[in-house]
């Protein structure tokens, strides 16, 4: 019975001793994790300042909300507080990628998406699978308008190219290389068809040309 007794104690003292330890384990792993929520709050909050990226998410499906019974375990709280910032971070990642990759006045590619363009071409070629064109556009006198009429004449002159030109070869492949070039790229188009889209191309202007920037400025491109 006294052995009984003391290995019953002793199996005590040992599961309190384990127990102190978890407990202290979890309050060092409580400790952390909210430390990383507030990290994670002020992320948050510094990524929500960015007036670019609140105009770019404000028409943007929202993610699933939370269920709204509170939620007692701390532990779940920082999970849910985790994966919300994770879809956040995913999200404005996103939107950098495309700020890296777009020409912010015409919203076609830049120079960047357009190398990045060339590098996948060039494999294809190397495979022996590439079919694509390259149309190259210029705007014609845009110096003479800019010079003559200002800048945001000629602004108004390069959004209307992109428009024509993206209009009929998407914007996910047409690209401006430069103040007055662009390049579209299109994929799968005998000569033919490239000659049709050009066609619709010259529509495009003649329709943006309807409604001059200037009286004496009109978008032509060769």
């Amino acid at each position: 019975t006294i052995i009984s007794m003391l290995s019953v104690l002793v199996g005590a003292a040992v599961m309190i001793l384990i127990t102190s330890k978890v407990r202290r384990k979890f309050e060092e792993l409580d400790s952390g994790l909210s430390d990383l929520a507030k990290n994670l709050d002020a992320l948050a909050e510094e990524i929500s300042s960015d007036p670019g990226y609140k105009q770019s998410v404000a028409d943007a499906p929202s993610p699933a909300k939370a269920t709204e019974a509170v939620v007692e375990d701390e532990m779940e709280a920082l999970g849910l507080k985790i994966r919300t910032m994770q879809y956040e971070m995913e999200r404005y990642l996103d939107y950098v990628h495309a700020q890296a990759f777009t020409d912010p006045l015409t919203h076609v590619g830049n120079t960047n998406a357009y190398q990045e363009e060339i590098r996948r071409l060039d494999e294809q070629i190397k495979n022996g699978n590439a079919d694509f064109c390259a149309v190259i556009f210029d705007i014609d006198n845009l110096k003479i308008v800019n010079d003559c009429f200002g800048h945001s004449c000629g602004d108004r002159i390069i959004r209307g190219a992109g428009m024509a030109i993206a209009g009929v070869f998407g914007r996910d492949r047409t690209f401006r290389i430069g103040g007055d070039e662009f390049i579209a790229i299109p994929l799968g188009l005998t000569e033919e068809q490239a000659n049709a889209k050009l066609s619709s191309v010259d529509a495009a202007v003649k329709s943006f040309n309807t409604t001059p920037v200037h009286p004496d400025a009109a978008l032509s491109l060769s």
